[in-house]
């Protein structure tokens, strides 16, 4: 489910991940004006861009501002492994990582 209690309204949001939980998490912020999806991000992003997606590297989020990395995957070891890449590269600034995302 959308983790509306760890995010602000009207705050700038990264995705990261375009998988299962990744498509719901960018439908739902295009579908309301909860919060605005500045960037979409995964490891596989070249992936997603042939299916039409607009994914991009992670290295983007170096070029943007934002207040939230939203890690859309549902697994804890995932989310963690991803919050640990994210930290280590320096890709967050000083924003705040959020996940993972479970299902209701």
């Amino acid at each position: 489910s959308f983790p509306y209690d760890r995010l602000t309204y009207g705050s700038r949001v990264v995705i990261y991940g375009a998988g299962y939980v990744g498509k719901i998490i960018h439908q739902l912020i295009t579908r309301t004006d909860y919060c605005e999806a500045v960037l979409w991000v995964d490891k596989n992003f070249e992936e997603f861009q042939r299916e039409g997606l607009a994914v991009y590297s992670p290295l983007e989020m170096k070029v943007k501002e934002f207040d939230y990395v939203l890690v859309a995957v549902e697994k804890d070891e995932i989310y963690e492994s991803i919050k640990k890449e994210i930290v280590v590269n320096e890709l967050s600034g000083n924003a705040r990582i959020v996940g993972p995302i479970k299902r209701m």
